[in-house]
């Protein structure tokens, strides 16, 4: 398990894709997990994690009554800056 939180907070591509799929494999190996079985657990995992957030996100977005199109416009305005 330490082994991923160490894969989870390297500084890594953006979502933290491939990293931490390697390291579910290695640190799943010693207990005889397959390759195939924890990666799988790797691609739950990250689903969970990021669905969650993405899930929550959206939830606000709707309760301050914002569309995602509103939030794009708004963002712009700073991009400009």
């Amino acid at each position: 398990m330490a082994l991923i939180i160490i894969g989870i907070s390297l500084p890594t591509s953006p979502g933290q894709v491939g990293v931490v799929e390697l390291c579910f494999l290695i640190a799943l190996e010693p207990f005889g997990i397959p390759p195939a079985k924890a990666f799988a657990a790797a691609l739950f995992c990250h689903s969970l994690l990021y669905g969650s957030v993405i899930a929550v996100g959206f939830y606000y977005l709707k309760k301050i009554g914002m569309t995602l199109h509103e939030l794009e416009e708004e963002s712009s305005k700073y991009e400009e800056e």
